[in-house]
């Protein structure tokens, strides 16, 4: 068996606690690029017959409900009311 003083100890710890940091921010930057789910080029949808409430992506023009898989239009008009914050 070896020896690890416990100064070195406390050295090792923090190394890998900051190293498992680096690995989990690392892993969100990929997934934010992956995924690309930004709330300002986002917008939020209401399913009319279940009324759930979901994000769509702005390019999409045809969105299906998650929950009941209902199919419906976006409409683009100025008269369309979308949720906004």
């Amino acid at each position: 068996m070896f020896k690890i003083g416990i100064d070195y100890f406390f050295i090792i710890t923090n190394a890998f606690v900051v190293g498992a940091f680096i690995v989990f921010w690392l892993r969100q930057l990929w997934r934010e690029s992956a995924y690309e789910w930004n709330i300002s080029q986002e917008q939020l949808c209401n399913c009319k017959n279940c009324h759930l409430t979901f994000i769509s992506k702005r390019i999409e023009t045809i969105v299906e409900c998650p929950s009941c898989n209902e199919e419906f239009r976006i409409r683009l008009k100025k008269s369309h009311k979308r949720i906004r914050y």
